[in-house]
Order: C-alpha cells, then sequence, then structure tokens
C-alpha cells in the first residue's frame, strides 16, 4: 500500500503533508537518525513560516518544530545551531526553551550564562526534574561538587531515577560520590516503632519548624507573628458527637488538642508559602458528593486560598480524609494525612501548578533553602538536637519522616 506522506525533502503542498512529514522526521529520531531528522524537521519548518495559521490549526507550531531540532542537536553535539535554534525558542516563550538553551551554552562553553540560564528555568518550572539534572551538569563543569549533588538531590526528590540520572556522561563524576549512595539507598526500616504519639511528634515538628529564621510566620489573617506564637493550639478534647465524623485515631489527637493550626511564608522568597488549619470539632461541611457521604471539616481555610479539606463519612464505610473530590483521592487515618503534610511542611503554592500540599512533588521550593537530603541520618538528630530538640525526640522525629525532616534545618546552619 503506497503511502500518502511525501517523500523526504519533496516540496510541501498542505498542512496535512507537513504534519505527515514531522511524522516522519520524529520516526527518524526513533531510529536515532538525528542527522537526517535534523533537515526533515528544517525543511517543515520553511512550510510552516510561510503558512502558520493553517499549520498551528492542526496543532504543528513553530515552537514544536524548533524543540525537535533543537534536541536532534543535542544528539548530534551541533551546539552551536543548538544555541541559535534555543534563543529562538526563549525568545518565543516556550515552556523548553530556556533548560533546552542552558544545555547549548554548557556545551558550548558558556558556563557562567549557563548557570545564569538554567536558574532562570528552575524559578520557571521548579518541578522539572530535567532542570535540575542540567543545573547539576552544569555545576560540576564548574567544579562545585556539592552545588552539583544537590542539584541531583533536587532532581531524585522531584521523581527522577537516580541511574538514570547516573548515565548522563556529564554526572558520570557522582558515581563515585559516597553522597550519591546515602541518597538513592532505600532507607533501612528503624528496628523500633514510634515511641511518641501523633500529636507530639506533630507539636515537636511545629515548635522546631517555627525557629527557621528565614520564615515568617502568620495568624488566620495573614499578620505576622513571632516565632513563639506560630502554632495557635485549641486544648482538647473534642466534643464526643464529633469522633464519629472523623477516623478513628484522630479522636487521641483530639484529646490534646481540637484545633491545631499554623501558617508560614519565605522572608525572602514569595514561592515559599504553607500552612494547616486543622479542626477536629466536628462541624459539618457545606459540600457533600454525590453518593450522598456526611461531610465534616477537617481543615478551616482560614486564609481564604480556596483549599477546604473534608472529613468523609460516607454509608457503611470508615470515615476517611478526602482532599481530592475530583478523584476521590483519600488518606485513610489523620496519621497518614499529618505525616504526608509534615514531609512536605505543608507547603502551598497558589501560584504553580501543584497547588496544595496533598499534591505536591516531596521537593518543594523550601527544600532548595534547607540542607540537603543526602545528609546523613545521625547528621540530622545532631543537627536537631542542637536546634533544641531532645536527643530521643531527635531521633523519633528522623524515624517518622526519614530524609523529609531537612525541611527542618535551614541550608545556612548546615
Amino acid at each position: 500500500m503506497k503511502s500518502n506522506s511525501p517523500k523526504p525533502g519533496a516540496r510541501l503542498t498542505s498542512a496535512e503533508e507537513a504534519v505527515s512529514a514531522a511524522d516522519e522526521a520524529a520516526e527518524l529520531c526513533d531510529d536515532d537518525k538525528y542527522g537526517e531528522a535534523l533537515e526533515a524537521f528544517a525543511h517543515v519548518l520553511k512550510y510552516q513560516s510561510a503558512n502558520e495559521t493553517e499549520c498551528d490549526d492542526l496543532g504543528l507550531t513553530r515552537g514544536h518544530l524548533l524543540s525537535n531540532m533543537a534536541i536532534c542537536c543535542q544528539h548530534i553535539g551541533d551546539w552551536a545551531r543548538m544555541k541559535k535554534l534555543t534563543a529562538e525558542l526563549v525568545e518565543e516563550g516556550h515552556p523548553d526553551g530556556l533548560c533546552l538553551h542552558a544545555v547549548a551554552l554548557h556545551h558550548g562553553g558558556n558556563l557562567d550564562e549557563a548557570l545564569e540560564t538554567i536558574s532562570r528555568a528552575i524559578d520557571a518550572a521548579p518541578n522539572d526534574p530535567d532542570c535540575h539534572q542540567e543545573r547539576a551538569g552544569i555545576l560540576l563543569a564548574r567544579g562545585d561538587v556539592d552545588g552539583a549533588m544537590n542539584a541531583f538531590g533536587m532532581a531524585v526528590d522531584i521523581g527522577a531515577d537516580a541511574e538514570e540520572l547516573l548515565a548522563d556522561d556529564d554526572l558520570a563524576a557522582l558515581k563515585t560520590d559516597p553522597r550519591v549512595r546515602e541518597l538513592t539507598q532505600p532507607r533501612k526500616p528503624s528496628k523500633r516503632a514510634l515511641a511518641l504519639p501523633l500529636f507530639a511528634r506533630l507539636q515537636a515538628w511545629s515548635e522546631l519548624f517555627a525557629k527557621r529564621g528565614d520564615l515568617q510566620f502568620l495568624d488566620g489573617k495573614s499578620e505576622p507573628v513571632r516565632a513563639a506564637s506560630a502554632v495557635q493550639l485549641t486544648p482538647g478534647p473534642a466534643p464526643a458527637s464529633a469522633a464519629k465524623a472523623y477516623p478513628a485515631d484522630a479522636k487521641r489527637f483530639a484529646d490534646k488538642a481540637k484545633r491545631f493550626a499554623f501558617a508560614y511564608r519565605g522572608k525572602n522568597d514569595a514561592s515559599v508559602e504553607g500552612h494547616l488549619f486543622l479542626s477536629l470539632e466536628g462541624e459539618r461541611a457545606e459540600v457533600t458528593l454525590d453518593d450522598d457521604p456526611e461531610a465534616f471539616f477537617l481543615e478551616h481555610d482560614e486564609l481564604g486560598t480556596g483549599i477546604a479539606t473534608f472529613s468523609v463519612r460516607s454509608r457503611g464505610r470508615a470515615p476517611s480524609i478526602l482532599w481530592s473530590v475530583e478523584d476521590r483521592q483519600t488518606f485513610a487515618s489523620l496519621e497518614e494525612y499529618l505525616t504526608e503534610g509534615a514531609r512536605r511542611a505543608f507547603a502551598y503554592g497558589g501560584r504553580e501548578p501543584f497547588g496544595c500540599w496533598q499534591q505536591r512533588p516531596r521537593a518543594t521550593p523550601l527544600a532548595r533553602m534547607s540542607v540537603p537530603r543526602w545528609t546523613t541520618d545521625e547528621a540530622l538528630v545532631r543537627a536537631l538536637t542542637a536546634r533544641g530538640a531532645k536527643p530521643d525526640v531527635a531521633e523519633e522525629l528522623v524515624n517518622w519522616l526519614g530524609k523529609d525532616v531537612v525541611l527542618l534545618l535551614p541550608r545556612e546552619e548546615q
């Protein structure tokens, strides 16, 4: 059966033919024929430039073609051409433009400009592991091994596979660094169970967190408060009638506090912010779901962020904590809910795709301001103790949160 696609290099006469030619160029990439693919994409780009509206309607945009051409250049090592292509992407505001431009600058020998560019890329997309991977490569090329390790750790924390990162020739020097082993090896489970109840752990966590000098703590009206007043706690117990509204372990927490709240923001970084407004008073929520459960507030949204979390008790089922009405994701217990929150410092970022902490990867912007995740457990316990925790409490926090306990420790105090 004859293909309707034009022959490579043949004159293109319609947007449909241009799309087919671009698809064939992509297949050349799949076959590792990047040189041929580059020229094929360039041929399509000429047609697209002269027939932009027609091609855009079919999803064949200039940015799409330029980024594919840049990636081809990366594979064949044509850094000069890649630099020109990615400069156009940056000018057009393409989402991958800054990261790809940093790659071209890096391998073209412009390390200072590459570092400045990748920093801009991370500011624009802090949860893109490719950006942190490229930053690690640039910093290694500059001789900053510690900085490269931190960027590597951020990429892994976001979700990049460590082994795949280490297969990158630019990061080969990290393979023998013992900190990589600390970061990537599965953490051995503690031989002892957690000794402190959930309330005591969260209280210890929040008291240490409030000692971070790079954060400003707020009341329910977004007004600054002293660190000593950062946690607003209403002693328990909650009304007996409220017990049925929540998972079973919530009652033990409510015996100590029926309300536990704090809010913070970065003093010098607007992207750093978070809050917890835990309420276990059994107040019914206004929102119900189509399967007609009883819904009770778990968090009161005191700052008006638009985020509300409910404990949902459906007919015939145990209470579970719901934070996503759309996909019905739930937590089975208050322990699970608050543990995941503490692992992310209850971070909230209304200006980012990941808005509330329940949806964020663990590498919140706060992680960039904290000690590296490759810090050993022993060093973390020492650091927490130096900040006022009793040694057994420090060990308990590391046992509870693992490497996520670094969010209690500002980087400058490493």
